[in-house]
């Protein structure tokens, strides 16, 4: 595992392709067709960020076994806008593949997904899976420095909205669709390792326990 826990960061572990490392810049003008909240040209930037981009650990946050509501465009709690950009900033300088908002203790029915472009889903809805699965590592950002081999279907059909209240619609296979489906697990309260056999799950609770006493014997 990597040394601070700011620096363990969402790994799927297959050979898909269809991700991308290329910097990203959130746009500030709202889109005509695609509803996307991106603009893949300028790099990120650390100094542009000025709030706390620490993660609770899985085990501390009690939020994430909580059914998150829908978020209302017609009386927002917060603004959906700068929200993608927490969201989109944190998955930027963490280098991982997506983040919900409420492994940060924020009440929002929110992801966001890396991809090319960066996908910031609201109220987001599974619509289709298909009856093919594969068995794959997952890992994440609330539970740094463990992973789980669990199965999923390997395409999905989704709806959701774009930090402008449009709605999109959406089908995705390989990587994207996995990535959508542990991300939409969190906002329904589902502990992505749930989703493992019972072997499985158990030696990720086993391995778990092994990170808390490494990180509690460090703060000593």
């Amino acid at each position: 595992m990597n040394e601070h826990h700011d620096k363990i960061v969402i790994k799927f572990e297959d050979n898909d392709t269809s991700t991308t490392s290329n910097p990203i810049q959130v746009s500030t003008a709202a889109p005509e067709t695609t509803g996307f909240v991106i603009d893949t040209q300028a790099p990120a930037k650390i100094d542009e960020l000025t709030e706390d981009l620490s993660i609770p650990f899985g085990h501390q946050n009690a939020m994430l076994d909580d059914v998150m509501p829908d978020f209302d465009f017609a009386n927002p709690a917060t603004d959906p806008v700068k929200l993608a950009h927490k969201l989109i900033n944190i998955v930027r300088v963490k280098k991982a593949l997506g983040i919900s908002a409420n492994q940060l203790g924020l009440p929002y029915r929110v992801f966001v997904m890396q991809s090319d472009p960066v996908f910031v889903c609201f109220n987001p809805v599974v619509t289709y899976y298909s009856d093919d699965g594969a068995v794959l590592d997952e890992a994440c950002l609330s539970w740094p420095g463990v992973g789980v081999k669990i199965k999923r279907p390997v395409s999905i059909r989704v709806r959701f909205k774009d930090p402008y209240g449009n709605a999109c619609t959406k089908q995705f296979t390989g990587m994207a669709a996995r990535v959508f489906q542990h991300e939409f697990d969190h906002l329904n309260g589902i502990r992505y390792y749930d989703r493992a056999v019972p072997f499985h799950k158990e030696r990720f609770k086993k391995n778990w326990k092994k990170v808390v006493r490494f990180i509690k014997n460090r703060a000593k």
